[in-house]
């Protein structure tokens, strides 16, 4: 990217219960959000109205029945298993709005904006204009990239809003079975953050560092960088690709026809500094350091840089097979090791906390664990940093005993929102060197329709 906004902070959210006016109104300047809640995103909206000071502190005493909405029923049923009373609050859609400004406006730039997670579905308007609808925008760990630059208003005031609506139990949503009570608006709202920035005419999307371990010596790697590159113009750019890693460099020139998506890959074997003697490799806590690589990737058009990213990630070569009484056994660079560790989960408003991240890493640690499995709680972009740094394995998934694994009830369009949260999910962790796995089965496995769904998407991500 060549510049990201600060888009966090100046949100503003409110019930359309409380709202006459629609979308084209009050994604404009001409609307003005009296008596709407404060709030920084990512936030729930029951989240939201605590820290307003709506309602009292629910994780003191009893304080989260006093929440309307409250589902009182807790003994025949897991809190996500129940729909919200009739006289819920959450049964309507809630709205988030932020007003922002571009300065410094470049003619060619593409604008973007990128949300990593919306619970559960939105309709979502800039500037008088629907850009994405809830037919689109549904599935609370899918992760979507658009590209608004005919949408902003350069150096004047622009304006998003958000109509969020909350899941359903027969939707394929975050839950915590009987881990923790959910907040009576099934956590609704932004739990991950927003991110819009801007790239010249080509755009770097969905890069990866794969390393090749040579694990009977340890002592030489092979690194292959796949991406796409995309050009957002209707006529054909020539690109160069540069990329740098310490002392490696190396620049690849790619030619694009107009509106292409192109898939790229970097091998040793037209780069030949990507095979790496004596490289360090990332170990495990409690087997070595857990060491790190940073590389830069830069994508230039007529001399001038067109978008940019860096990655941090491990060299390190992680396998798993089945033994001779069923178990799966898991192996890091050659080495057998046995998987310590238990579950974690955020708080059920899903705060994001770096201090929490911080104390939660630590406590792993001091127990000694070297693993720890991610339930359908799939945490933050921190979290999974600290992990990379502390050496901590991470197995991810979808969560049991939720509509994730009652399969017979799916819906036709729940096949294309597992299929999807997968590949974005996938997408975003893959160059963490902490991911060993992903469990698309909890409790139990998935049947043979849905299972090819899940393999197809591991086949061709």
């Amino acid at each position: 990217m060549i510049f990201q906004l600060e888009f966090n902070k100046n949100w503003f959210m409110q019930s359309s219960k409380e709202i006459s006016e629609y979308g084209e109104v009050i994604s404009t300047s001409n609307f003005t959000p009296k008596g709407w809640f404060e709030v920084e995103i990512p936030t729930t909206v029951v989240n939201g109205l605590v820290a307003n000071n709506l309602y009292e502190n629910p994780y003191y005493g009893i304080n989260l029945k006093s929440i309307p909405g409250y589902k009182a029923d807790i003994t025949t049923q897991n809190f996500e298993s129940q729909y919200k009373p009739k006289d819920s609050p959450y049964r309507v859609s809630w709205w988030f709005r932020k007003e922002f400004k571009i300065e410094n406006h470049n003619k060619n730039n593409q604008y973007w904006i990128k949300f990593k997670g919306i619970n559960y579905s939105a309709n979502i308007w800039l500037n008088g204009k629907r850009i994405a609808g809830s037919d689109y925008v549904i599935g609370t760990y899918r992760i979507y990239d658009i590209r608004v630059t005919n949408f902003i208003k350069p150096e004047k005031n622009n304006v998003i809003a958000l109509e969020v609506f909350s899941p359903n139990p027969d939707d394929l949503s975050i839950s915590f079975v009987d881990w923790s009570p959910l907040p009576p608006d099934d956590d609704m709202g932004i739990w991950q953050p927003i991110i819009f920035y801007s790239t010249g005419p080509v755009k770097l999307n969905n890069p990866f560092i794969e390393s090749k371990l040579d694990i009977k010596t340890l002592q030489e790697t092979e690194l292959i960088i796949s991406l796409s590159l995309v050009n957002t113009k209707e006529k054909r750019v020539k690109s160069i690709l540069k990329g740098k890693m310490e002392t490696i460099e190396f620049q690849k020139s790619i030619e694009l026809e107009p509106f292409e998506n192109k898939e790229i890959q970097i091998t040793p074997e037209e780069f030949s500094q990507l095979k790496i003697q004596n490289p360090r490799i990332w170990w495990p806590y409690q087997w070595g350091e857990p060491e790190l690589y940073k590389i830069e990737l830069d994508v230039f058009v007529n001399d001038q840089i067109s978008d940019s990213t860096t990655i941090d990630f491990g060299i390190r070569e992680i396998k798993s097979s089945i033994n001779e009484h069923g178990s799966r056994i898991f192996s890091i660079n050659g080495r057998e090791f046995l998987a310590r560790g238990a579950a974690w989960t955020p708080d059920m408003m899903l705060n994001q906390d770096e201090r929490r991240d911080n104390y939660d890493i630590f406590l792993i640690k001091n127990l000694n664990f070297n693993v720890i499995r991610l339930e359908g709680k799939l945490a933050s972009d921190n979290f999974w940093d600290l992990c990379d740094k502390e050496g901590i394995l991470v197995l991810p998934g979808w969560v049991c005993c939720s509509h994730w694994e009652k399969w017979k009830d799916w819906k036709q369009g729940d096949f294309v929102v597992g299929k999807k949260s997968l590949r974005s999910q996938l997408l975003r962790l893959r160059n963490h060197p902490s991911l060993i796995g992903w469990f698309y089965g909890s409790d139990f496995p998935p049947p043979v329709l849905v299972e090819k769904v899940y393999l197809e998407i591991f086949k061709n991500t």
